[in-house]
């Protein structure tokens, strides 16, 4: 099942408020509000009371002395505490964590991810959102916000990203007049956060080691490494007596014989943009440090909330390292850092990168075997019934896959087609729904491929109603006895045709689900490397498959060991895991911080999701 090739974007819940944001954001540092920079000198000491945990979340807080905890009735499930003052003003203080994202995103951006939960706080929806300066939160880098709403009220906030990705932030409002102490107060609380399970360490050199990296640093630069995804990633934050904060992760990349770093950088802003038009000048070489060439570029998020730094170095003649710049109060400061890692950045000796070359190797001979065999030998048990699928975020039901296999044929030749659709329910009562389709021949080698991705609204005249703006339609083709593959993109935000020479490593998708299932099951735990093609992306994309042996089913402890792939993309940065059935059927789809795909029964899933019978006509289609 390809549904691990799923749409995804993060989405402000409110657009409108995230470009005020965002336009508040990149005009820089400003004043938040009648003179914030006044106090700025003069601090006000708060007393706080002693470090508390909110809720079960990996932060603690020390509140105000004497103020009361509780968390409102039919408080948002991302509200973990509700701090009051008893007395005087009767101001409230809570403890609020927003989406878990990309590593990709900086900590600006998260203020934009807010907007949902400061209505909520607020009482009413804020007009306006500005920035202010850059505070510590916790050994964090964090920032102030400030949401003005039309009654004139402020409430002030302060949001950080914790190098994993998860948002959090302390939001502050009162019944009356905002005053400096309230700013001072948000000031002074965000400096005692802790984080208790966020491991800092000041040795780098250890740190970087389990990313499979050789690097040195600053004395008393801080790092912590992320082991909780399948490729673990070294976030380096600037040292606590600095004058100039600033928030670096690297992430290791594989760099395969058809790559050029630079084309790979071009292919990252583009994937994290989800726009295949890039600037011709998007990617320049910034700087040659130790004969190494260091290319930059500027990512951008769809909705274009905010901006990036981010550069990439070879590493070795198989391997990269991408840095991302996440946070930084001078783009001075954050380019020399930059700069002095990148002199001592080699690949380490005991690096867990698989060679490259012999992978590929082994990806040829997998292909060949496919097309020596034919679809029908693997996708004959595949297609003896629907493939249903649960889809999970944080152990919520959040949307459902389907997916079916159909096999028509004659005395000329065999076809098969594949077909599938994602449905996400969205809280506006809205519906994102993908439907995909893939016609093939026998060898999986000549096919079209075409995906439609739209939302859709409840009507009383119809099921649903498009709502075009968020319309996107892609097609993928490659015709008998030729190697171009080719690609076009169209939608209210683009529109895009482009194609490149498929050659002995190339997988459409069909075959691509095949590899993966050969590589979970080889006995030898063989990796293997392929190329695909990618829906923003300009060229071919690496995927580097790993296998994992059988391995325990993430959120199923009572359910066997299955077998395991590891889809590591180039240019894309979060690896996702698929798990199999005897058959070679997904049973599990593990897609990073975007969810989980389970496999279920027709029965679990009504079950489990009893209106989505009724969220979109294209059941009856996949008959």
């Amino acid at each position: 099942m390809a549904t691990y090739n799923v749409y995804t974007m993060e989405r402000p819940g409110r657009p409108r408020l995230a470009v005020l944001l965002a336009a508040s954001m990149l005009a820089g540092a400003m004043a938040m509000a009648w003179g914030l920079k006044g106090f700025k000198a003069e601090r006000i000491r708060v007393p706080l009371e002693a470090s508390s945990s909110v809720a079960d979340w990996p932060i603690s807080v020390r509140p105000p002395a004497g103020w009361t905890a509780s968390v409102p009735a039919g408080a948002p499930s991302d509200v973990g505490v509700v701090f009051t003052e008893p007395t005087g003003r009767k101001r409230e203080l809570a403890v609020v964590r927003g989406p878990e994202l990309s590593i990709a995103r900086p900590v600006p951006y998260a203020a934009a991810m807010l907007d949902e939960l400061a209505t909520w706080f607020s009482k009413e929806i804020p007009e306006f959102a500005e920035q202010g300066d850059a505070i510590p939160f916790g050994p964090l880098p964090g920032l102030e916000i400030m949401w003005f709403s039309r009654s004139r009220d402020q409430t002030y906030g302060a949001v950080t990203i914790t190098p994993a990705g998860q948002t959090y932030a302390l939001l502050l409002r009162s019944s009356t007049r905002a005053a400096a102490s309230d700013a001072a107060t948000v000031r002074w609380i965000a400096e005692a956060v802790e984080f208790p399970k966020l491991r800092l360490t000041t040795d780098v050199a250890e740190a970087a080691g389990v990313c499979g990296w050789q690097l040195d640093t600053l004395p008393g630069t801080r790092a912590v490494t992320d082991t909780s995804t399948p490729v673990p990633t070294l976030t380096l934050l600037s040292p606590r007596e600095s004058q100039e904060a600033w928030m670096l992760t690297l992430a290791p990349l594989p760099l395969a014989p058809n790559r050029t770093p630079d084309s790979l950088l071009a292919d990252i802003a583009r994937v994290e943009l989800q726009d295949p038009n890039l600037p011709r000048d998007a990617v320049e070489r910034w700087a040659t440090v130790s004969d190494l060439p260091i290319y930059h570029a500027t990512i951008r998020d769809p909705a274009r909330l905010n901006e990036m730094p981010a550069w990439l170095v070879a590493t070795g003649n198989q391997s990269a390292a991408l840095l991302l710049g996440r946070f930084g109060t001078s783009r001075d400061a954050l380019a020399d850092t930059v700069v002095s890692l990148v002199r001592s950045l080699r690949a380490a000796p005991e690096t867990t990168m698989p060679d490259l070359a012999d992978a590929r190797q082994r990806g040829e001979a997998l292909l060949a075997e496919v097309r020596a065999n034919g679809l029908k030998r693997w996708l004959t048990a595949w297609a003896r019934q629907d493939w249903w699928y649960l889809f999970e975020q944080e152990g919520t039901i959040a949307g459902t896959a389907r997916m079916q296999y159909a096999r028509s044929s004659s005395d000329a030749e065999e076809v098969w087609r594949i077909q599938s659709e994602q449905q996400r329910p969205r809280s506006d009562g809205s519906v994102f729904v993908v439907t995909a389709e893939t016609v093939t021949d026998r060898t999986g080698t000549a096919y079209v491929h075409t995906a439609t991705a739209e939302t859709r609204l409840a009507s009383t005249r119809s099921p649903f109603r498009l709502r075009r703006p968020d319309e996107e339609r892609y097609q993928e083709s490659r015709q008998p006895d030729h190697d171009v593959v080719r690609k076009s993109l169209s939608g209210s935000r683009t529109t895009h045709q482009s194609m490149f020479q498929a050659d002995a490593t190339f997988a459409s998708e069909p075959v691509l689900d095949i590899v993966c299932w050969l590589v979970a099951s080889d006995p030898e735990r063989r990796p293997a490397v392929v190329t695909t093609a990618d829906r923003h992306a300009a060229q071919a994309v690496t995927k580097v498959l790993m296998p994992l042996g059988p391995r325990p089913i993430p959120g199923q402890p009572d359910a066997p060991d299955a077998p395991a792939v590891l889809i590591w993309t180039d240019c894309r940065l979060e690896p996702q895991t698929l798990y199999f059935n005897g058959d070679g059927v997904s049973i599990c789809i593990d897609i990073g911080k975007h969810g989980v795909y389970r496999l279920c029964t027709e029965q679990q899933w009504e079950e489990a999701f009893p209106d989505a019978a009724g969220l979109s006509p294209l059941s009856s289609s996949l008959q």
